[in-house]
């Protein structure tokens, strides 16, 4: 009876650790600074984008743009979006989409 026990609270205790919220950031991008937004995919239900933000100006030689690559995938329920920064880059020269789930930039 203890074992059975056991296993019961064991299986209880993993299935209800690994079910977690995954905290997400909230930030935003001053629609002032956008340079480019190059659409990857633009269909209705699924749209990626890449956008290219102002870092302002620099007086070396420091990179003076940022990049995101950005999804929104519309569910019947529930929606996902989910926005990356890809860091600092001097220019994006050209974005295409290769394959399902497969781009490529040109920096």
């Amino acid at each position: 009876m203890k074992i059975l026990s056991l296993m019961a609270l064991l299986i209880f205790t993993s299935t209800n650790i690994q079910a977690k919220e995954v905290l997400s950031s909230k930030n935003s991008i001053n629609v002032g600074r956008i340079v480019e937004l190059v659409k990857l995919v633009d269909k209705e239900d699924i749209k990626v984008n890449v956008t290219v933000s102002d870092l302002g100006g620099s007086t070396d030689v420091s990179p003076t743009q940022n990049l995101y690559f950005s999804i929104y995938a519309k569910g019947e329920m529930f929606s996902t979006d989910a926005s990356f920064d890809l860091g600092q880059i001097y220019s994006l020269k050209n974005a295409k989409r290769v394959s399902g789930g497969i781009y490529e930039l040109h920096l």
